[in-house]
């Protein structure tokens, strides 16, 4: 198997707060102490999509050193520059948010990191560029969620464009590639997994992570649109049966989209002034941007084509029928075909942090 199973995001855009705030405090069974949550979106476009992050003190913090030897930090000393300085940077939160003169702020707790920005984040008016981790597993009820944790926030910088991405490396074969809508809508839905840490005795599992191509962003008249919607069909329209991984630089939409206006949009009374000679399209033209009905969808934009897949899709070495055995199953009773019918309409409109407890 691929060794990079995380699933990574990187969302640039505009800071979207809640009016109930950003930070919910948790009273929890599992704790002697309270649980903080912090929830707020990134919009680009008509688009948002929440991130978050959900940390509690505790008395010992385990993470690992710059050569990721696992290390343990006692409570009171998280904050020592000398304690903060052994830790790796890839296990520090950072930010660069309410800084001064190019400052950064590093964290080695997600709870500091969490009542930090919960402070300076209401005030902020700039864009944000936001990464993380997403973590994909069942809630007690048998419901399927996608938690966006973050890592890192940064004021946007002036070269980088407004995104909603992740980067995902996507487990699927012949028979997950759904064509039946392709007509009717022009996208084409890959029903695939991804392998998510379980427990200590299970180690990875996968779970349902549905992704859709739309090929109607492709005019076929375009020498340059065609060779692209063939180059990416070739990682789409799979030949094999057995589970291998690609991955896939996907884009999450998650609003209204800009619609073109067209003689469909128009009355009978307006089509039948236009076929008179009386007007033209233009004269109905709304004026400003129309919306067609929400959207919510994880885009296919561009296979990533570096380290283990620069020679493209990479073979998990399962059988089917022993990827069938790695499949997680849910808390409730669900069939994998109702298991896949919920990864295909997820309900990312709202914060992906309704059940968390259920992580500790």
């Amino acid at each position: 198997m691929a060794k990079n199973n995380t699933i990574r995001f990187t969302f640039i855009g505009s800071p979207v707060i809640a009016k109930d705030g950003i930070l919910d405090e948790i009273d929890s069974k599992r704790t002697d102490s309270k649980m903080y949550r912090l929830h707020f979106g990134i919009k680009v476009d008509t688009s948002t999509e929440f991130v978050g992050l959900l940390d509690y003190p505790r008395d010992t913090l385990k993470t690992v050193d710059a050569d990721f030897n696992s290390i343990e930090v006692a409570w009171d000393d998280r904050e020592d520059p000398d304690v903060l300085s052994k830790v790796a940077r890839s296990r520090l939160y950072r930010t660069n948010v309410g800084c001064e003169d190019g400052k950064i702020k590093s964290f080695i707790s997600g709870y500091d990191f969490i009542k930090y920005l919960a402070e300076v984040l209401p005030g902020n008016d700039k864009d944000l560029t936001v990464t993380g981790t997403c973590k994909v597993r069942y809630d007690s009820k048998g419901i399927l969620r996608r938690n966006l944790d973050i890592q890192a926030v940064w004021y946007r910088r002036d070269t980088e464009k407004p995104q909603l991405a992740m980067s995902v490396p996507l487990t699927y074969w012949k028979d997950c590639v759904d064509k039946s809508d392709l007509k009717e809508s022009g996208k084409i839905f890959i029903n695939g997994y991804v392998s998510q840490y379980a427990t200590k005795e299970e180690g990875g599992k996968f779970l349902p992570f549905c992704v859709v191509f739309d090929t109607t962003k492709y005019n076929m008249e375009i020498p340059k649109h065609k060779a692209l919607y063939d180059f990416k069909m070739k990682f789409i329209d799979v030949k094999e049966k057995t589970p291998a991984t690609m991955m896939w630089d996907v884009r999450v939409v998650n609003g209204a989209e800009e619609v073109d206006f067209d003689e469909s949009q128009l009355t009978d009374l307006q089509k039948m002034q236009i076929e008179l000679g009386d007007a033209t399209l233009d004269d109905f033209r709304p004026r400003g941007q129309i919306y067609g009905s929400k959207v919510t969808e994880l885009r296919l934009n561009k296979p990533m084509l570096r380290d283990d897949f620069a020679d493209g899709m990479f073979d998990t070495g399962y059988k089917l029928s022993e990827f069938e055995d790695k499949i997680a199953v849910p808390a409730k009773d669900e069939t994998v075909a109702d298991m896949e019918k919920s990864a295909a309409k997820p309900d990312s409109a709202k914060p992906p942090f309704e059940d968390d407890l259920e992580l500790f």
